[in-house]
């Protein structure tokens, strides 16, 4: 991270300005229907890539449009695009989601569906090559920011869920960036820690942090990311000034800054006026929300939370690092007694002030055990998975996918009695996946069997 923020620096001072491309000449456009999600658009110069589209109501090739290009990490790309669409077509954004971009992809295979992605939308509508945003999830978040530091054109990013990481050259423009992440986010703290690292680098830049876990960012987000987006774009001279959602957006934070639980908290209150000084810099006045920061930044309150904060960062940081040292030699019982005793500790938020960051570790370890699940089930090591999968149950608990990875351990032991079982588990557990389900080859000859298709009927 150090060396990241090193190159930012440099950035900063190395492109003061960078002038944008210009918008692409008016050209015709396919018959696509505006207001609505289309799913599937593939790529007319390469059918193998696809990307779900929005097109706002008013669209027309009479100017050109700013575009959101949006990564999931399983290649779901109606999923952001369906999620930002109402806002995105309020602020004139046309939205696009790549089909084909997904977690474990080799950073260059990703570049290129990017590219062809961007290539097709210029070949059919009316895009400002000057103004794109790109904005992802968890792997996709790291995607829509690595981009950003190798292409050029890219005003902002939009992280969900993860942080920058170095891609070992400088960024080859600015770029503002946006983190969101929920408080039980396994990430959080990468992005906390990255937050005052830009600011010291120069960037435009802010930590939108809300009440969930490791998840595309609720309803009630997604109307400040879209703010975000749009002040910035005006704010780069991109699109023209909207005074009227800049009131708005003054008028809301002003009611909640005012509202009795936050004018009694500083640390809250100080988290609002932070936000209106990112979001209205370079916009309007921001004089007197810096004079209200100072005042609030000499509060002893304030300053005791902040450094609760940090204490907990150090706490999480310590704990990770100590768990990742354990698991490529995993002990089931160890996890077993360590599981139990952080989700205790995770469970009364209330009398434990570390309990946030207990309920982290449980998402990291979650998502560890995954990972090295999967790499065992690479190399047919299912003794080494089977460990794996126990230890996620453990950290785990109400995750389907432990269950789903046993079957396909169950599967390669040509167990057909543990494939069902763990199948109708994982079924009762929440999973829904039916198209997986059905094109995963480990259970392909379970195809036409009486029980697997009793699990099938039930998806």
């Amino acid at each position: 991270m150090k060396s990241l923020i090193q190159i930012l620096l440099c950035l900063s001072v190395a492109f003061a300005f960078y002038p944008a491309c210009k918008p692409q000449q008016n050209r015709p456009n396919a018959v696509i229907e505006k207001g609505k999600v289309i799913t599937e658009i593939k790529c007319a110069a390469d059918t193998t890539v696809s990307y779900a589209l929005f097109l706002p109501y008013n669209y027309d090739n009479a100017s050109a449009w700013p575009v959101i290009i949006a990564f999931d990490p399983h290649a779901a790309g109606h999923l952001p695009v369906e999620l930002f669409a109402a806002e995105a077509g309020k602020c004139g954004f046309v939205v696009a989601g790549s089909n084909n971009s997904k977690n474990g992809m080799d950073f260059n295979q990703v570049t290129e569906i990017y590219k062809k992605m961007l290539s097709d939308l210029v070949s059919r509508f009316n895009i400002d090559t000057g103004c794109i945003y790109t904005l992802g999830f968890s792997g996709g978040g790291r995607i829509a920011g690595s981009l950003a530091m190798t292409e050029r054109g890219i005003s902002g990013v939009v992280s969900c869920g993860a942080g920058l990481q170095a891609t070992g050259q400088p960024p080859v423009q600015p770029f503002s960036f946006l983190g969101v992440a929920g408080n039980g986010d396994f990430n959080w703290t990468e992005l906390a820690i990255i937050d005052p690292q830009l600011e010291q680098a120069g960037f435009v830049h802010h930590f939108l942090d809300f009440s969930g876990k490791h998840e595309w960012p609720p309803s009630e987000i997604l109307t400040q990311i879209m703010d975000w987006i749009q002040f910035d774009a005006m704010r780069k001279g991109k699109i023209p000034i909207n005074r009227n959602a800049i009131n708005r957006f003054i008028d809301q934070n002003d009611s909640i800054a005012n509202l009795p639980y936050v004018a009694e908290n500083p640390y809250e209150q100080w988290k609002v006026y932070v936000k209106m000084k990112h979001y209205l810099q370079g916009l309007t006045d921001v004089s007197a929300l810096e004079g209200m920061l100072v005042r609030l930044e000499k509060d002893p309150v304030l300053k005791q939370k902040q450094q609760e904060i940090q204490e907990q960062i150090k706490l999480e940081q310590n704990r990770r690092e100590h768990y990742a040292s354990m698991l490529p030699a995993p002990d089931p019982e160890f996890w077993k007694t360590e599981s139990i005793k952080l989700r205790t500790l995770s469970q009364n938020m209330q009398e434990n002030n570390n309990a946030q960051v207990y309920s982290r570790l449980l998402g990291f370890l979650s998502l560890s055990s995954y990972m090295y699940c999967n790499n065992a089930l690479k190399q047919n090591n299912l003794e080494s998975a089977g460990k794996y999968v126990e230890i996620y149950g453990q950290v785990d608990p109400g995750n389907p996918e432990h269950q789903y990875l046993a079957a396909i351990i169950a599967a390669r032991k040509q167990n057909k009695h543990a494939v069902i079982k763990a199948l109708t588990s994982a079924l009762e557990l929440g999973f829904k996946d039916k198209a997986r389900l059905m094109a995963d080859p480990e259970f392909a000859d379970y195809h036409g069997k009486s029980e697997f298709e009793a699990i099938l009927r039930q998806l």
